[in-house]
Formats: C-alpha cells, structure tokens, sequence
C-alpha cells in the first residue's frame, strides 16, 4: 500500500502536517500577542519596574555566625609577603642547599681548604641576607659539622665578615 506513494506526495503532506502543528501552537500559546499584533486586541501598557529597592525586613534568625576559629579578612596578597623574616628563611634554605652541592664538589673533585673558602665566600656574595642574619652562630656550626674538610670556627667567621 506504501508503494502507491511518491516521495513528492509524502513530502507535500509532512509539509502540510507541519504547518498545522506550529499554526495549533501559535494559536493556543500566543492568541493575545497574535490579536494585539492583527491590531484587534488592545495593547496593554506595563509600568516600568520601580527603581527603589524596598527594604528587606530583617532576618528572623539574624546574620549567621562564623564557625569558631574562622574570622573575614578584607584584604587578600598575592604577591610576596613584606615579611623580612620568610626571605630571610628562604635565603638561608637557599643558601644551605648550595653549600651541599659545593661540598659534594670538594668531596668528588679532591679540592684543597683554600678552593673550598673561596666557594663559600663567592656563593655569600650571591646571599647577603645570610650574611647579615642572625642564625649566623648556627650557619657556621652547620658548615662546620658538614664540610668534607676539617675548617676551623674562625676560618668560616671570616667569610661573614
């Protein structure tokens, strides 16, 4: 029975099926729009929306309250603290991370006491803050203790000065 059927005739009825579907649609959704743009409905005017906003009555509960221990800050940094203290921490960090590698250099290479004093002295110009820190006792215990060679507590001072 399908077969008596020419695409042309089938294309012609989804056509005309198609067109009464969006008419039934726009009929029963949009009548007043449709009247008011035919110019047989009146066109109703809406007021605009009031520029004041009404106050809001007040929380029944109230403002809710941080979990303790929690507190607002108003101010966020991102960039790097003003802090003295953590620069000078991270230069020391810095600093004894570079002294390993000098250490293991010495070790390795067989260096003599006078290589290894100017390796340190050159990698203190790169850290001034180190120089001046007061962690300075500490420093010169730790090169002292961990130096490949056996220097002496005035011979590290020396390069602090």
């Amino acid at each position: 029975m399908l077969q008596q059927f020419t695409w042309l005739q089938f294309s012609i009825a989804v056509a005309i099926i198609t067109v009464l579907w969006y008419i039934t649609i726009l009929l029963l959704f949009f009548k007043e729009e449709i009247k008011n743009l035919m110019g047989f409905g009146s066109v109703k005017k809406t007021a605009p929306p009031p520029t004041e906003r009404t106050p809001e009555p007040p929380a029944l509960m109230g403002a809710s309250k941080l979990p303790e221990g929690v507190t607002e800050t108003y101010e966020l940094e991102f960039g790097p603290r003003t802090d003295d203290k953590v620069h000078r921490l991270g230069a020391i960090s810095d600093f004894l991370e570079e002294t390993k590698d000098i250490f293991e250099i010495v070790q390795n290479e067989g260096g003599g006491k006078e290589e290894l004093l100017e390796m340190l002295k050159e990698l203190l110009k790169h850290y001034p803050n180190v120089k001046e820190s007061r962690h300075r006792r500490a420093l010169v215990d730790h090169l002292k203790e961990h130096s490949p060679l056996n220097l002496s507590s005035t011979e590290i001072e020396e390069l602090f000065l």
